[in-house]
């Protein structure tokens, strides 16, 4: 789960993108909360992964330092993003997902709702 989230955040989503969205859902979860749980779980074990099957090898120390920059990115992320916003995810003007970013004005906020929403066939 670590490797996928660090994945995310360098190649597609930030984690601060992601904290930020995923606290729309449930009140009483902020993204700060989310981020420091994440942190708070997180585990840095060579014997958990040295037993993947991975096309490079995986340097625990670096493993470390990509989390510890991710966290602290994030956390700086969402204190800059309007309150109003909590919750959203981030569309361009084509509606693809995109990384929050405050100050951009061509990005805008797309609510989650409970239950999801039902797929369009285009």
């Amino acid at each position: 789960d670590l490797l996928d989230v660090l994945h995310l955040d360098s190649q597609h989503y930030s984690l601060g993108t992601l904290a930020w969205a995923a606290a729309g859902k449930d009140e009483g979860l902020t993204p700060k909360l989310i981020l420091e749980m994440a942190d708070r779980h997180a585990i840095f074990r060579e014997e958990e992964y040295s037993a993947l099957e991975t096309t490079t090898s995986i340097d625990i120390t670096d493993l470390r330092m990509q989390w510890i920059k991710a966290i602290n990115q994030a956390d700086s992320l969402i204190s800059q993003l309007p309150a109003k916003d909590l919750g959203c995810a981030w569309l361009d003007k084509h509606g693809n997902p995109r990384n929050a970013n405050p100050g951009n004005e061509e990005l805008r906020p797309h609510r989650g709702s409970l239950g999801g929403a039902w797929p369009e066939v285009r």
